[in-house]
């Protein structure tokens, strides 16, 4: 996003006063044209002081680069905090902000600016930035896995957005399915259990073909899209329940659209009983509509991006397979496009392991209502 400047009458308030200040500083001399040379340098030193005096009370969001003004606390375009020093992503940062969210402090304690932000943090399940990439750390309920809430300066943050918003492909769909293109808000980087990590990582070492597909799911809390709200231990809740203990097959088949559908030897399941992701956001929309929040005139939702290893993979033209593991010698399922031969409209892509799949980042975005 480019940056926003000033109205363009501040500037010339500011351009006039330069030039008022610089030709006063010196009197006129014996010599017209040293006199003449002198007041030009005069007043380029006035204009570069004056704007440099304007650029530093100014700050550029770390989030989304806006430009604020320097007497607000919060970037006036997205909400995010200001940091210390809160400037452009090319200057190296020489102080760390305080810990706790919405303290613009330097830090003196720890990883705070005093000891009380330390016990409030805490209590809130939140930790301090550990890098600029980092704006905010959230801890799960159980305590073994965290989000990490990502800034512009994260390395990994760009790539999934852009994978995002570049395989929505609903906006290229025909009228009847066409839903316009989304705005990511927020992107969380999940930090799995130990125990999920490795267990993954196993599973991808002895299979590989690791991919990363989508993964709209529902969600009772509002974690992700309102940044005061913590990651909840409700097992009814399907965003916090994946992101603390994985994909599970035994809620395969019970999302929203699964009662509305009849597939293969279960309903709503195109290839029998599994974990399923799609490589086209547009298509695990769908699928989100139980974290759907509406906020600011808009339709905030949120989709999982996760690790994948489909091994062996069965690619089937057929819409559905009465199934209940990929066949022999296989480790998935792809169901193909039409554009493949296939008879689906997007891509989806079966795991029959839990093992197989691990949420990686979570996606925030919405949509006009």
């Amino acid at each position: 996003m480019a940056h926003h400047k000033r109205p363009r009458d501040e500037e010339d308030e500011q351009l006039d006063r330069a030039i008022a200040l610089s030709l006063a500083g010196d009197q006129p001399q014996s010599s017209g044209q040293h006199t003449d040379r002198q007041g030009t340098d005069n007043l380029s030193r006035g204009i570069a002081l004056s704007l440099a005096d304007a650029e530093a009370r100014q700050w550029d969001c770390r989030r989304c680069t806006f430009t604020n003004a320097a007497d607000l606390g919060r970037c006036a375009a997205c909400s995010a905090d200001r940091q210390a020093p809160f400037s452009s992503a090319s200057k190296p940062v020489t102080e760390v902000r305080c810990g706790l969210a919405g303290c613009s402090q330097p830090r003196r304690y720890r990883d705070y600016c005093c000891e009380e932000h330390e016990r409030r943090a805490l209590a809130k399940r939140t930790a301090a930035p550990t890098d600029p990439g980092t704006d905010k750390i959230y801890f799960g309920a159980s305590g073994d896995h965290a989000y990490h809430h990502l800034t512009r300066l994260d390395a990994g943050r760009e790539p999934v957005k852009t994978r995002f918003l570049e395989h929505w492909a609903k906006d290229r769909a025909d009228a009847s399915q066409w839903i316009e293109r989304p705005r990511v808000e927020r992107i969380f980087r999940i930090v799995p259990s130990p125990l999920l990590r490795e267990a993954h990582d196993g599973y991808t070492a002895a299979v590989g073909n690791r991919r990363e597909r989508f993964h709209g799911t529902g969600a009772r809390c509002c974690f992700g899209i309102d940044l005061n709200a913590q990651p909840c231990a409700d097992d009814s809740c399907a965003l916090c329940s994946i992101a603390a203990g994985g994909f599970r097959l035994a809620h395969s088949g019970t999302g929203p659209n699964a009662g509305v559908l009849n597939f293969g030897p279960a309903n709503g399941l195109r290839y029998g009983r599994g974990l399923y992701f799609s490589a086209t956001s547009g298509k695990s929309h769908d699928y989100a509509g139980g974290s759907e929040r509406l906020r600011g005139g808009r339709r905030w939702r949120t989709m999982f991006m996760a690790s994948v290893a489909a091994g062996n993979a069965f690619c089937t033209l057929e819409g559905q397979l009465d199934i209940s593991r990929p066949p022999d010698g296989h480790d998935s399922v792809v169901g193909e496009t039409r554009a493949k031969g296939g008879q689906l409209n997007y891509d989806e892509l079966v795991v029959y392991s839990e093992q197989a799949a691990l949420p990686q980042y979570l996606v925030v975005y919405s949509l006009p209502t």
